[in-house]
């Protein structure tokens, strides 16, 4: 014990004294009840200077002995050894924020008439070692966040938990980052009514026993097992479900599942599925077919990011009262089909991304969609890179404000339908027409209506209703026949120079002129060079044109000129070579 006192005072009939070696030293005597706050107790002061603390004989805990030590974040050391608690009822908070322990010995510990334990350790990230096998818990009613952000622990042994009266256990393992083992196997949960991020960010844990589970009296599910993102196996399948109204997160981030059993779920009271599946990025099948959604309100995210799932089937769901679809397919770039012809989407007001990423879906009816009270269509259709018609006479866009990338990267769009009540809104991101073949125009099929590019379609379009594809270069092959005779002496080579010849545009549209091929040549061998505005036609007797080359783009009315030039070889007698120049002109 130190000599210097640097601060002391009383709790309820006990005095307590800070010495200079940082010893909290509390006497004998029954404590004061304390309160919910982080200045619950009155050494809370001199946090800065505790760093352990002692108890002298017959320190008694009062009934209500919340945040007790809350908040000491200097303490390494605690001996509860002379410590009674078994009037105490409140344990809320009691080590809570003790941020520097390591270590705490609880095997003494009367809690037999505790009812509550919220928080108890919450927030205690340095604690690697923690023996609760000797708590009573037979009437503790809560344990919600109990051992939240109790991230260095790798063991919780709670084979000896009585939860039997238990009703609250959210949070209760949250972002315990380091557990490796935990068996709550035992569990009586037949009166827990809330599971909402029990075990949300427990991220090294690979097996979880929730087999036998009673789920019954469950009303919220959201992110239970929320980034659980070793867990590889986990049997729900005996969750009874019925009085769940939350399953938000509930699944999101498990990132090594590969197979999960939900078709048995009661899911007729559920108002949220946000991000229920998202990010199970290793799931191969999920069997919602029997899944009633008809009170659900929000399923945005719901199936982002599951990159294995190849199967879908949502034929039942009913999406009446659905508001928000925002990404609920973003990222399943597995899925080859999708049925949402049943939709309902009369209240949806977000649509973003929701179709987004799915890179594999070559076939999408969005037909029946009543989008007259959607607001936010952004990134929709993104990156859907193998789809090559999309029906959207059904759209009404009159109450969407933005459609920011709507179409980006659906560069195999060549068929879309639009109807008199769909508008662009900024920029949607339809692709330019970049795909050989084809000219930089989209042409309504019905009206004839045509837009020059992409970006004049988007800027343009007034709701004429009709079926826009690619319009198909027309293409004209165009044989020159080319015949030459020369004859050098025998010093000097031949130099072959032609005259100028222009080609002139004068059609109405843009004409892309290109050197395709030359073919039947006859008595070229002699020939060492022949360019035609610099594309090589022959070298050294052979032909070299293996692609086709560009010659110019004429614009309306223009005009381009070529020659040819070379040289032959030296030779005596005379020389007659001759081939077909074919020139394609484009338009």
């Amino acid at each position: 014990m130190g000599e210097n006192v640097l601060a002391s005072g009383t709790n309820g009939t006990s005095n307590w004294q800070v010495f200079e070696d940082g010893l909290l030293l509390i006497g004998a005597g029954t404590l004061a009840s304390t309160t919910g706050t982080v200045t619950a107790s009155p050494w809370i002061s001199q946090n800065t200077n505790i760093r352990r603390i002692e108890f002298e004989p017959r320190v008694r805990a009062n009934g209500n002995a919340v945040s007790l030590f809350r908040g000491l974040t200097n303490v390494t050391e605690i001996d509860l050894t002379n410590f009674d608690t078994s009037s105490t009822k409140n344990m809320d908070s009691m080590f809570s924020s003790m941020s520097s322990l390591t270590e705490l010995d609880l095997r003494g510990f009367d809690t037999s008439n505790v009812t509550s334990m919220q928080s108890m350790f919450f927030n205690m990230p340095s604690l690697t070692e923690l023996d609760l096998t000797s708590f009573n818990t037979s009437n503790v009613m809560t344990m919600n966040n109990m051992f939240n952000g109790v991230s260095s622990l790798k063991a919780l042994d709670l084979r000896g938990f009585d939860t039997s009266n238990v009703t609250n256990m959210t949070n209760m393992f949250v972002a315990m980052t380091s557990l490796t083992e935990l068996d709550v196997s035992s569990f009586n949960t037949s009166n827990v009514t809330t599971m909402n991020n029990m075990f949300s960010n427990v991220w090294l844990l690979t097996t979880l026993d929730v087999s036998g589970f009673d789920t019954s009296k469950v009303t919220n599910m959201g992110a239970m097992f929320n980034h659980m993102r070793s867990l590889i196996e986990l049997d729900a399948s005996g969750f009874d479900t019925n009085n769940v109204m939350t399953m938000n997160h509930m699944f999101a981030g498990m990132s090594s599942l590969t197979k999960l059993d939900a078709s048995g779920f009661d899911t007729s009271n559920v108002t949220s599925m946000q991000s229920m599946f998202d990010d199970m990025r290793t799931l191969t099948e999920l069997d919602v077919s029997g899944f009633d959604t008809s009170n659900v309100i929000d399923m945005s995210f719901m199936f982002n990011g599951m990159h294995a799932l190849s199967e879908l089937d949502l034929s039942d769901f009913d999406t009446s009262d659905v508001m928000s679809m925002t990404a609920m397919f973003q990222g399943v770039r597995l899925l080859r089909e999708l049925d949402v012809r049943g939709f309902d989407t009369s209240n949806v007001t977000n649509m973003n991304a929701m179709f987004s990423g799915m890179s594999s879906l070559t076939e999408l009816d969005v037909r029946g969609f009543d989008t007259s009270n959607v607001i936010d269509m952004n990134f929709m259709f993104n990156g859907m890179y193998a789809l090559s018609e999309l029906d959207l006479s059904d759209f009404d866009t009159s109450n969407v404000t933005t459609m920011q990338s709507m179409f980006s990267g659906m560069s195999a769009l060549s068929k879309l339908t639009l109807g008199s009540e769909f508008r662009f809104q900024g920029n949607a991101g339809l692709p330019s027409i970049t795909t050989d073949g084809f000219t930089d125009r989209w042409v309504g099929q019905h009206t004839g209506t045509t837009f020059e590019s992409s970006s004049r379609f988007m800027e343009l379009f007034a709701g004429e209703a009709d079926t826009y594809i690619w319009e198909e270069l027309k293409i004209l092959e165009v044989i020159i026949p080319v015949n030459m005779l020369f004859k050098s002496n025998f010093e000097y080579p031949t130099r072959i120079e032609s005259s100028d010849y222009l080609v002139i545009n004068q059609s109405t549209h843009p004409v892309h002129v290109t050197v395709a091929s030359v073919k039947d040549e006859r008595n070229i061998e002699d020939i060492e060079l022949l360019q035609m505005n610099g594309i090589s036609l022959i070298e050294n007797g052979e032909t070299t044109l293996s692609e086709e080359h560009l010659l110019g783009t004429l614009q309306i009315g223009g005009q381009q000129p070529f020659s040819y030039t070379g040289q032959a070889r030296q030779v005596t007698n005379e020389v007659n070579p001759s081939f077909n120049l074919v020139l394609k002109f484009s338009f």
